[in-house]
């Protein structure tokens, strides 16, 4: 087993900080009406499968950085509908039409810490293909 390098410490890192994002995010509304919608509960359940493999990605990163590469792909495309549902429901509306109980406000919404946990997610997955690449 070799040494684990710059970039492992950097996959590690930048997937517990994506992972650190998506609780702070996802937490507070995993026991309100936002888990219990038809299409915003699976957005949900998605999120916080993401960040659970955010974390054990985090950890492997030391150990198997290859495997790690791929699992921290995996979870940012997991991430990603619940932050585009954040900042941009009326898309969302347009594409799976039904019956909504609240009224869209704006089809794009401001949401500082969707758009982090958005920039979190291209970092790893900038990361992840660097580190995919060089283990090979």
């Amino acid at each position: 087993m070799d040494k684990p390098t710059k970039q492992n410490y950097l996959l590690g890192a930048s997937c517990l900080l994506a992972a650190l994002l998506q609780l702070w995010f996802a937490f507070p509304l995993d026991g309100s009406e936002f888990s219990g919608g038809r299409l915003t509960g699976p957005i949900l359940n998605l999120s916080d499968y993401g960040g659970n493999v955010f974390l054990i990605a985090g950890v492997l990163a030391l150990f198997l950085p290859r495997l790690a590469s791929v699992m921290a792909l995996a979870a940012g495309f997991l991430c990603l509908p619940l932050y585009l549902y954040s900042i941009a429901p009326g898309i969302f509306r347009q594409l799976f039409p039904g019956e909504y109980k609240m009224p869209i406000a704006s089809s794009f919404t401001w949401n500082a810490l969707a758009l982090a946990g958005i920039a979190s997610v291209a970092v790893v997955v900038c990361i992840a293909v660097y580190c995919f690449k060089k283990s090979s």
